[in-house]
């Protein structure tokens, strides 16, 4: 009896992480899109997942160290920061709780979930991304959705979601884990989140979205010379649909979308996505502002207000502004130790996934190294990876398992 009310607390300690939070942030998006206000929900929800895992924190473990880690370096670069004067509100305290919690959920899982439970874990992360996108569906097919980018002009919607490239990742993230089911399992209510997953994506607008879906799609059509594990039968039928039928819709679909204004064009030209000319001039911003940098500013940065005001005052804006490249916004606003050590994270556990994959060519391994690249590569590019919530979230899931499989 004992053991069945615990697994029933493990059920809905994932379910209310990654199915309950998903309409958390609607209504927080809600509110702040439609009725230009403010609510503390999300701080408080996610407030109450870090106390409920508090207990595990004096368990002895490496990832409690790492939420120790953490936290005493955020200590240190406040002080920091108060001592420079530099801009200090309660924002830190909301800014406190986004860097902390995906690492105290990443400490439950370890905790609360052994290695048998691999596929419980991950299919509530695919949920996660289901259920994000069947909302931006929904609201669109409802006419509620906001828009990508603006009223007039870009193409896309990001439901009622406040952050539509925070999304952007956790979708092709969770759209990576769908292929691993179908392929594994082969079950059609797989392909139907699969396929809801990648309606989304093209919804969505986002240059690193769509390109990543078609990421994605590509690893799962050549997956069959990476690894001996036999495909389910359903995941073969499904590739011969991508094949003569997915992948000419998605090449007209993107044409579509790319062919909507001048401002999309330019979006997805082929030089301005290599070079990253679409962000230069935040970059350039960035490149100013660091230059300004004391040696105490590289040590612990200047805080995610500060940094901002500086990168607005920059590029002569009424508001702040951020760089939307991860190991700027993250060096800038928390310096080498903090912002190297958020920066470090998934770029150490993509390695040691694929170092495992390399050693056991299992179809596991393969996806989670795809859900990894994904995430470093957004990050680099596109931003919204380190600095995401919802990223993080997914991320976290899927370091949980590779973390239990090295233990």
């Amino acid at each position: 009896m004992k053991q069945l009310k615990n697994r029933t607390l493990d059920l809905r300690y994932l379910f209310i992480v990654y199915i309950v939070s998903v309409f958390v942030d609607i209504y927080n998006g809600y509110i702040q899109q439609i009725q230009l206000s403010e609510t503390m929900l999300p701080l408080i929800f996610k407030g109450a997942i870090m106390v409920y895992s508090f207990k595990y924190l004096f368990k002895g473990t490496s990832s409690s160290y790492v939420v120790y880690v953490i936290f005493g370096a955020y200590l240190v670069c406040t002080a920091y920061w108060f001592f420079c004067s530099y801009t200090l509100d309660f924002s830190i305290v909301k800014d406190l709780v986004k860097i902390l919690y995906p690492f105290f959920v990443f400490m439950a899982l370890l905790i609360k979930y052994k290695k048998s439970d691999v596929d419980l874990v991950l299919k509530y992360v695919m949920l996660y991304g289901v259920c994000i996108a069947a909302s931006i569906l929904i609201t669109g097919f409802f006419g509620i959705a906001v828009n990508s980018y603006g009223e007039t002009y870009g193409y896309g919607i990001k439901g009622l979601f406040k952050a539509g490239n925070d999304v952007s990742l956790s979708l092709i993230m969770c759209f990576a884990l769908s292929m691993l089911f179908i392929s594994k399992y082969g079950r059609w209510i797989y392909i139907l989140y699969s396929l809801v997953l990648l309606v989304s994506c093209l919804s969505l607008g986002s240059t690193a979205c769509i390109l990543g879906a078609f990421v994605v799609v590509f690893c799962f059509l050549v997956q069959n010379f990476f690894f001996k594990e036999r495909l389910s039968r359903l995941s073969k039928i499904y590739k011969s649909m991508l094949l003569f039928c997915g992948i000419p819709i998605m090449l007209i679909a993107t044409y579509a979308i790319i062919n909507t204004d001048a401002y999309t064009q330019n979006k997805f030209d082929i030089d301005n996505i290599m070079t990253g000319e679409n962000r230069g001039y935040l970059r350039d911003a960035f490149y100013k502002v660091y230059s300004e940098f004391s040696f105490g500013d590289y040590l612990w940065g200047k805080g995610i207000n500060q940094l901002y005001q500086e990168m607005g005052r920059t590029l002569f804006l009424a508001q702040g502004k951020s760089v939307e490249v991860d190991y700027m916004d993250m060096l800038g606003a928390y310096g080498c130790f903090l912002g190297g050590f958020l920066l470090l994270f998934p770029v150490y556990y993509m390695f040691r996934c694929i170092r495992i994959y390399i050693h056991s060519k299992s179809m596991l391994y393969y996806w989670l190294s795809v859900v990894l690249v994904l995430f470093v590569s957004h990050g680099i590019f596109a931003g919204h990876a380190c600095t995401s919530i919802m990223a993080m979230s997914v991320l976290v899931g899927v370091v949980s398992i590779i973390k239990t499989d090295l233990e």
